[in-house]
């Protein structure tokens, strides 16, 4: 909002200037003016008394213009912030996902030979050792936490509002999976 002596500054000023250039319009497109001598007296014509309603009125409206036009500044600050927050978000979640394809993919395929080892053996009845069980089994449902939140989370109704939060979430949930 605007302070008092800039409000006061532009309520004068404003009224004074629109007041003026309105009433040079009117000495050049009005022939005979009604009874203000514009020709004759044009500065002490528009800064009469009768005239100060008019120059209030300019001054209040400059004032308003002004007062809507920082409020408005203001708005579109907040709104571009917050838009380039979300895209800030939307690339996080990109190159996420794009990273997530790629190690992921390396990594299930290893995993993915592991666990089948460890069902080969137990469907022979041979015991493994959980030394290797279930660290394998923590990869696996860790990569499935992963892939979630990076293909999943973008569309979800809860989704972060920046990166701490991608962050916050993805230990929450490996964190869960480990424990």
């Amino acid at each position: 909002m605007l302070r008092i002596g800039k409000s006061a500054f532009y309520f004068i000023a404003g009224g004074i200037l629109i007041h003026t250039v309105i009433m040079i319009f009117d000495y050049f497109l009005v022939p005979d003016p009604l009874y203000l001598n514009l020709r004759e007296n044009f500065v002490n014509s528009i800064f009469s008394t009768p005239m100060l309603p008019m120059i209030a009125a300019y001054g209040a409206s400059f004032l308003l213009i002004c007062s809507l036009r920082i409020k408005m500044n203001a708005t579109l600050k907040i709104v571009h912030q917050k838009e380039t927050q979300k895209e800030k978000v939307e690339l996080v979640f990109k190159t996420m996902q794009q990273v997530t394809g790629i190690v992921a993919g390396q990594i299930a395929a290893n995993n993915a030979e592991i666990l089948g080892w460890i069902d080969y053996r137990n469907s022979k009845g041979q015991k493994v050792s959980s030394r290797v069980e279930k660290p394998a089994r923590n990869i696996a449902a860790a990569l499935q936490s992963l892939s979630e939140i990076s293909f999943l989370g973008p569309y979800a109704a809860t989704i972060p509002k920046d990166a701490a939060g991608i962050e916050k979430l993805l230990k929450s949930r490996l964190d869960m999976v480990i424990n």
